[in-house]
């Protein structure tokens, strides 16, 4: 159904048929004025970045709130508590980003920049 309204522009071109001249042209420019700015609005939408899904949580930063061992965290990232796996050594409290996601485990890393934590003695 998008795709007809998409061709608006094409599909009202009998208009010049069917009337004269002088009533078509108005009324196939307010066609053209409304594809125009339906285009105008389908192009905006589709550049918008994305908000949901995988792909939003690529780049994120979360928080550490449990490490399990063997490379297996548990993580809080936009109010979720997620799984988590990193070849890093991480502990809790310690800012992550967020690389991948596999399944409904995340691929973790700590942030460019910063140093690993020192344990508290």
């Amino acid at each position: 159904m998008c795709h007809v309204i998409l061709l608006m522009p094409l599909l009202a071109l009998p208009v010049f048929w069917l009337l004269p001249i002088g009533e078509a042209a108005p009324t196939y420019g307010v066609v053209a004025v409304l594809s125009a700015w339906l285009y105008y609005y389908v192009l905006k939408a589709m550049h918008r970045p994305v908000e949901i899904g995988r792909e939003h949580l690529r780049g994120a930063v979360g928080e550490v709130v449990a490490v399990r061992g063997g490379g297996h965290f548990r993580v809080h990232v936009e109010s979720e508590f997620w799984s988590a796996e990193s070849r890093q050594a991480l502990q809790v409290g310690e800012q992550v980003e967020i690389t991948d996601v596999e399944g409904v485990v995340l691929k973790v890393r700590r942030p460019h920049g910063d140093p690993p934590r020192q344990q508290p003695v």
